[in-house]
């Protein structure tokens, strides 16, 4: 990725978490952890682009969904730079339909992880920072890790279940937390989703489904 796309992709996604500070529903810690992991994070040595898949066309398509400033802006960085960060496909040793059908329309990027996220683009060891894109009328099953995590939707209003809560409509602009061990699932409609995620504990946990 050129330095110019990557500059303007931190500098969003900076400005992006400093003004979850000011919000009262958002984890302050963490997203004060997030913020050293951006600022002391280092070019990865083991980044490599081999598992990349092509996302900029979701990308692009859910700019109309975008939220207010500083989201519209994050928003834009992303689309920018869609065609350089490593998306990758999750899920890849489950063999369940829905966990098939969703590897087709859920791809995930890395923008700050450990050494142990290969398409990270920048190496930390204090916070791991993602961009995920969903494509409409998509489930993506109830999943928990250990990791603690907060999500902010760029672009795109889809339901959010947090472990027994009723699914209910999150509008992009939103901070929602995800302490550790919390179940959480999300269903596209009608719109696309892409999202800003952060965890900040157990960075090296993995995703597990969880069936009823």
């Amino acid at each position: 990725m050129s330095h110019h796309r990557l500059d303007r992709l931190v500098s969003a996604t900076r400005r992006t978490i400093k003004s979850g500070l000011e919000d009262p529903s958002a984890d302050a810690p963490l997203l004060e952890r997030a913020l050293t992991a951006l600022d002391t994070a280092e070019a990865s040595s083991s980044h490599e682009d081999s598992k990349r898949v092509e996302a900029s066309d979701w990308v692009r398509s859910a700019l109309d969904f975008a939220g207010p400033s500083p989201a519209s802006e994050l928003a834009a960085a992303i689309a920018d730079a869609a065609n350089n960060l490593s998306w990758t496909v999750p899920y890849l040793d489950y063999d369940e339909p829905d966990i098939v059908s969703l590897r087709n329309d859920y791809l995930v990027a890395t923008l700050v992880g450990t050494d142990a996220r290969s398409s990270a683009h920048l190496h930390s060891d204090v916070a791991s920072i993602f961009f995920s894109v969903q494509r409409p009328n998509v489930f993506y099953p109830s999943h928990v890790h250990k990791a603690a995590e907060i999500y902010y939707p760029v672009a795109g209003t889809a339901m959010w279940t947090k472990g027994a809560e009723s699914p209910t409509p999150q509008t992009p602009g939103t901070w929602i937390n995800h302490p550790t061990g919390t179940c959480h699932a999300m269903e596209t409609l009608t719109e696309p989703l892409l999202c800003l995620a952060i965890w900040t504990t157990d960075l090296s946990s993995i995703p597990v489904i969880v069936r009823a």
